[in-house]
């Protein structure tokens, strides 16, 4: 039941419980509704939760999603440091701030769920890369050991037909010749 007079239910409840939590920064009161007793029968203010979200849209010219979560964050958690004989009573809100924070942490986890397997694809793909690439390493390695091997037996195989040329052409007619056969040796290979 809405109250139609807000000044008194505010006169009323400053009367009876002063002590009483009133939202008043953000100032909900066109969310007020009226006044009741909570458990500890004390009497206290009762808001409407749609109200105060309307309340913020307005007010703070933001969409209902960032004014529903603003309350429930700011508002709401904040009575749950606050003396529970005197908090208000807030009607409407556990049923969408339930349905709300459980879709919110749905998207959440399932955003949190995808980046991991990404990561997870990313680590594996990185992982068959590397071995990709040390296995091309190995193999570039094993390559040139044989190319140098071949170039040391060829240098090795020169090295000796040179001192079998020399050995038999020890004049200098016999170096120009021995230098001609050598020349002649290497273009043959």
């Amino acid at each position: 039941m809405r109250a139609e007079n807000t000044k008194e239910l505010y006169e009323t409840l400053a009367e009876e419980n002063p002590e009483a939590i009133l939202f008043r920064d953000p100032d909900y009161t066109d969310a007020l509704v009226g006044l009741a007793e909570n458990g500890h029968q004390n009497l206290v203010a009762v808001y409407d939760a749609e109200g105060c979200i309307e309340w913020l849209m307005r007010d703070q010219e933001i969409e209902y999603e960032a004014a529903a979560e603003w309350f429930s964050y700011n508002t709401m958690r904040g009575l749950l440091y606050a003396d529970e004989n005197q908090r208000p009573i807030v009607l409407g809100y556990s049923a969408f701030a339930t349905v709300d924070a459980f879709s919110d942490l749905a998207k959440r986890t399932l955003g949190l769920q995808q980046a991991v397997d990404d990561m997870v694809t990313d680590r594996k793909a990185t992982q068959a890369l590397e071995k990709e690439v040390f296995a091309s390493a190995k193999t570039a390695v094993r390559e040139a050991n044989v190319v140098i091997k071949h170039e040391q037996q060829k240098n090795e195989l020169i090295a000796t037909k040179t001192v079998e040329i020399l050995g038999r052409h020890l004049s200098p007619e016999g170096v120009q010749k021995a230098l001609i056969e050598l020349a002649q040796s290497e273009e043959a290979h």
